[in-house]
């Protein structure tokens, strides 16, 4: 008898498992890209802007926003290949919602790192983007989970 470790008889289906991990790997490239333009725009922005903590977090949520409707486009067509359905208005809702609710996590968790780790004393310049970048990496799991349960779920 096989010990199937809480799975189904015969354990785990590994080509479930790539499956998933090849959709998460193009979700963190496509994410990548759009993350890499939103450091960019981040950074160019804080030279127009006051480094205070009202405007670091304002400035995030714009950038933030901007990256929700760029990065919509980009994984629902490359990630999730949601090409045989139009675009629903509904859609692009949970979409931002999820971006939304996992942009609050990561705005908390970029000021709990620039500010609780002291990493403008360590990085200088660069520090509100690397605390950006990191707290942005650190939600992408539960976004990737929240997009495919709710956003982009196969219809029947």
């Amino acid at each position: 008898m096989a010990i199937s470790w809480g799975y189904p008889e015969g354990g785990i289906n590994w080509t479930d498992i790539l499956k998933v991990a090849r959709t998460y790997a193009r979700y963190l490239c496509i994410g990548g890209v759009v993350g890499v333009m939103a450091l960019a725009l981040r950074q160019l922005g804080s030279q127009f802007l006051p480094d205070t903590p009202f405007w670091y977090g304002a400035l995030i949520v714009w950038v933030y926003v901007g990256g929700i409707s760029l990065s919509f486009i980009l994984q629902r067509r490359y990630t999730f290949r949601s090409l045989s359905a139009p675009v629903s208005l509904s859609e692009f809702f949970r979409f931002g919602l999820v971006a939304a609710c996992t942009g609050v996590f990561a705005g908390a968790l970029s000021y709990g790192f620039r500010y609780g780790f002291f990493l403008d004393d360590i990085f200088g310049i660069w520090a509100p983007s690397i605390a950006f970048a990191i707290a942005v990496l650190a939600t992408s799991a539960i976004s990737f989970v929240l997009n495919v349960r709710f956003v982009f779920k196969e219809r029947k």
